[in-house]
Formats: structure tokens, C-alpha cells, sequence
């Protein structure tokens, strides 16, 4: 089951660290901004967009996370087997 998630999540987190990501955030904006001004403002519409922007956020909470931990993982790895090589480096 981890692998599965994991592959996903490191998918997920390639993909929104593209300029394509940014991009489909502005698109995403400005249909809001477009809706607003079509349909004129509205608390339901408002509560919408809140709610889907609540809900992305808080799943790219975590997968963003999921991303610094397994950068964090490799980078003390490989730190380790500098201080493992270098002749006299201190490790404390």
C-alpha cells in the first residue's frame, strides 16, 4: 500500500512544481473571476470556491510533506556516506 502512495505522491508533487501548475492556478482564478462577474456575487458561490480551495490545500499540505521528508531522508543518507569516506571527519 505504501509503494502505491508513494509513487502517487511523488507523481503529484513533480507535476505541481511545474509552470503547467501555476498556470491551471491562474486559469482556476480567473473562471472564478469570470463566474463573479457573470453570475454576479453570491454567498453560495463564495462558500463554494472556499470550500474546493480548503479542501486542495489541505491535501497539498500533505503531499508537499510527503516530498521535504523523502528529500530529507536521501540528503542524510548521502551525508552519511561523506562523513563515512572522509578520512578524520567528525560526526558529532
Amino acid at each position: 500500500m505504501t509503494d502505491w502512495m508513494r509513487r502517487i505522491a511523488l507523481k503529484i508533487s513533480n507535476a505541481l512544481g511545474s509552470p503547467w501548475s501555476i498556470a491551471m492556478a491562474l486559469v482556476a482564478v480567473g473562471g472564478f473571476v469570470i463566474c463573479l462577474g457573470r453570475w454576479g456575487y453570491s454567498q453560495e458561490l463564495l462558500w463554494t470556491f472556499t470550500s474546493c480551495l480548503t479542501v486542495v490545500t489541505f491535501i497539498m499540505v500533505f503531499i508537499l510533506q510527503n516530498a521535504q521528508n523523502r528529500h530529507e531522508r536521501v540528503l542524510q543518507v548521502k551525508l552519511d556516506e561523506l562523513l563515512r569516506a572522509v578520512e578524520g571527519a567528525r560526526n558529532h
